[in-house]
């Protein structure tokens, strides 16, 4: 749903070898919060922050950032 924004956003708008998430968190806000991690081919991860809202809303692309493999380990 988010991959041609975020190759916009990230890459040039040039294609990703891979797009597939690999894990996701939520929080429950007048909405919900999702935070979603992105295998875009090799080593290479995205992290996106989508919020979808209440009822019939449509999900919104709030941020989208490389994330980089030394971030999860120090977690």
């Amino acid at each position: 749903m988010f991959q041609g924004e975020v190759e916009k956003r990230l890459h040039d708008n040039k294609a990703f070898e891979a797009f597939a998430p690999i894990s996701y968190q939520t929080q429950v806000v007048a909405g919900t919060n999702y935070r979603i991690l992105v295998s875009v081919g090799g080593d290479a991860r995205v992290m996106l922050t989508v919020f979808w809202g209440l009822g019939a809303a449509i999900p919104e692309l709030t941020n989208a950032e490389w994330w980089l493999l030394t971030k999860q380990a120090k977690k």
